[in-house]
């Protein structure tokens, strides 16, 4: 990396590509972020965040922008916790505020749910308590749609399945990139079933007769 760092993010996002946020460099928290490129591997700086923070979250959203909320600026009881939010947009290779949390905290989860608003709990207010706040609370992107999307495109097309068989649908859009989020629905589900589950979005499942979709 161009910049050593820890309690930093690491986030995949859909093109390929691997996000680096934040962190600790050893003298304090860090604004700098890289991106990892799998194909050549390399890493390259690309912009700064709003806030210097680290022990944040980084979670990628439906609409392909990368939130990064909380954290905190520096250690010890007087550590400095974030409530400023902010969005990264790979298109643009920018970072956005986007808000702030009602509650400061660090070190706590972000879970994306099937909506598409993303579930922000627990975590610490400093590190002088043993305990952090209790409360959660939503985060509502302004929209769920990728900028730039025109089309969609899902392989395999019109796969022939025997019962009983199993088959991972994959969508992209118009440039080739797997899209994050996608709600799969059939439309006969006496035939095939396909499921939204976070852990096998996009498998279906053959329940009856069928020479494909």
């Amino acid at each position: 990396m161009n910049t050593a760092r820890d309690s930093h993010t690491a986030t995949l996002l859909n093109n390929g590509m691997v996000l680096i946020a934040g962190g600790n460099n050893g003298a304090g928290s860090t604004d700098r972020t890289e991106l990892y490129d799998p194909a050549t591997g390399t890493f390259s700086l690309t912009g700064s965040l709003n806030n210097t923070r680290f022990e944040h979250t980084a979670m990628l959203l439906n609409n392909g922008m990368l939130l990064i909320a909380g954290g905190r600026i520096t250690s010890g009881p007087s550590n400095g916790s974030l409530a400023p939010n902010e969005v990264y947009d790979p298109a643009n290779w920018d970072f956005c505020p986007t808000g702030s949390l009602l509650t400061l905290r660090y070190d706590h989860t972000a879970t994306l749910l099937a909506g598409g608003q993303v579930l922000i709990a627990g975590g610490l207010v400093s590190t002088a308590g043993p305990t952090g706040p209790d409360a959660a609370e939503l985060y509502n992107p302004t929209t769920l749609i990728p900028a730039g999307l025109v089309s969609i495109a899902v392989t395999p097309v019109a796969p022939a399945l025997s019962v009983g068989a199993t088959q991972h649908f994959i969508a992209t859009d118009q440039n080739g990139q797997q899209l994050a989020s996608v709600t799969w629905s059939s439309s006969n589900n006496t035939v095939l079933t396909i499921t939204n589950d976070s852990t096998n979005s996009g498998t279906a499942y053959a329940v009856g007769p069928a020479t494909g979709l």
